[in-house]
């Protein structure tokens, strides 16, 4: 009696469907365990790379300097400056930048200083009000003060800085910020958002006289 041919490629049963639904489905379950984390690893590899930029355009601004400029004022500029890389670092990880939520129900309202939320979120615990990375940034005690009930960055001449938060005013009321200052010595100086997008800092400057980013002010935008 001879030997049955043993079943060559051709003689084996064809897959079925649901050992073929079982291979795509470990094929997805692969991918997915191997794609979902490298999703969230280029993600954040990304998220870094934008966060490095954003800080290292902000670190990097410097406002024209005059030639023979004094120290102190280079000291202030380099203060804004450095303010303002903490701010952008705030915002990225607040999505925010720090402000007052208290409606802004008049023109004025628009321009009022909230330097103090910009000390509170930059500097304090995250309890009281601070960034999750908080402080973001070092700050020379001696020019750390009070004003209007609030802890505020002082100027290298003792003066309280100017913060005006505009990223969230709306464009109806940013429309409408534009007031006409009258200085002390009766030069008319047009005070309006210089960064409607962002915010404002500015310093008095040298002769403590709030100018409205006008005159020997030290600001935040080129002038």
């Amino acid at each position: 009696m001879s030997a049955s041919p043993s079943p060559t490629r051709s003689d084996a049963p064809p897959p079925s469907a649901n050992s073929t639904g079982c291979r795509v489905l470990a094929a997805l379950l692969l991918l997915a365990l191997v794609g979902v984390p490298a999703l969230f690893v280029f993600g954040g590899a990304w998220a870094a790379v934008q966060r490095r930029n954003r800080l290292r355009n902000a670190r990097g601004f410097t406002p024209p300097v005059a030639k023979d400029e004094p120290a102190d004022v280079l000291l202030c500029r380099t203060q804004l400056a450095q303010l303002k890389a903490s701010l952008m670092e705030y915002q990225n990880d607040e999505v925010f930048f720090p402000r007052n939520r208290a409606p802004r129900e008049d023109v004025d309202a628009l321009f009022r200083n909230d330097v103090g939320f910009a000390y509170a979120g930059l500097m304090n615990e995250r309890s009281a009000g601070g960034g999750k990375n908080a402080p973001y940034l070092k700050w020379p005690r001696e020019q750390i003060g009070r004003a209007s009930g609030s802890t505020v960055f002082l100027d290298p001449w003792g003066s309280p800085l100017v913060y005006r938060e505009w990223a969230h005013v709306d464009d109806v009321q940013k429309s409408k910020a534009h007031l006409s200052r009258r200085l002390a010595d009766g030069k008319v100086v047009h005070d309006v958002p210089h960064d409607d997008l962002q915010f404002d800092l500015y310093s008095f400057g040298p002769n403590r006289q709030d100018e409205f980013g006008a005159g020997d002010d030290v600001t935040s935008w080129p002038k």
